[in-house]
């Protein structure tokens, strides 16, 4: 937003300064012996001109894109989309596209995000993103003592359900005993690490393990150089 400030103070210094040029263009127009002058100062003229118009385009495409980020954190769909879409992109960094497949379907219905699969069905593991963002920012918008209190208790209901929902990704003969929950925002992630309630522990008791963008991929490149070794081997 400041940069958008800016860029419209440095459009309004340009309106002026190009206003003072036209001025002194008509002073000298009086003149004939200026005529060298006048070309100079029309060409500065167009220049900034040109220059203020793309800049105003420029700042149209910014507005728009601030818009289009802000829709897409208040629309649920896209905001779960958007934690998919990155975690892939991390996925695809530390490991081959044939390790995973994206919309795993379970022969119990369930659909997880992706499925790492190394092997056999002990070596396959459910990852899904969870992008808790509603509760979380009302929690810390909160000015009062008792608003902060119901929105940290929404929070932990919310955690609490994402855990025992990545938990059914856990199934018997058909993937590891572990699976995967990736937080999209750092910020969530931190607060589910203060937070006294002890998702982590919560968690682990489900054989779930909460991951962050930049907690997730050290257990990825793990995977990666394990199977390496043994396709070495093999």
């Amino acid at each position: 937003m400041n940069d958008l400030i800016m860029g419209y103070f440095l459009l309004g210094f340009g309106a002026i300064f190009t206003v003072i040029l036209i001025l002194i263009y008509r002073k000298l127009n009086t003149n004939n012996d200026n005529s060298d002058l006048r070309e100079k100062i029309i060409e500065i003229i167009t220049q900034k001109y040109s220059k203020i118009e793309d800049r105003v385009s420029e700042l149209k495409e910014t507005q728009r894109e601030v818009v289009n980020f802000k829709n897409i954190f208040t629309n649920k769909t896209e905001r779960g989309k958007l934690g998919e879409d990155w975690l892939e992109d991390i996925i695809k960094d530390a490991i081959s596209k044939k390790h995973y497949k994206r919309q795993h379907t379970f022969t119990n219905g369930k659909r997880v995000d992706f499925l790492l699969n190394f092997g056999s069905s002990n070596e396959r593991i459910s990852i899904d993103s969870k992008f808790t963002w509603e509760n979380y920012k009302k929690m810390l918008e909160a000015n009062d003592d008792a608003s902060k209190k119901q929105c940290a208790k929404d929070f932990a209901d919310d955690i609490n359900k994402h855990i025992k929902a990545v938990s059914e990704y856990i199934i018997d003969g058909e993937t590891a005993p572990i699976a995967f929950m990736f937080v999209a925002s750092e910020g969530v992630f931190r607060a589910i690490e203060k937070s006294p309630q002890d998702f982590r522990k919560k968690a682990r008791e489900k054989n779930v393990i909460i991951v962050s963008p930049d907690t997730i991929f050290g257990p990825l490149r793990t995977f990666k150089l394990l199977i390496q070794n043994r396709e070495m081997y093999e």
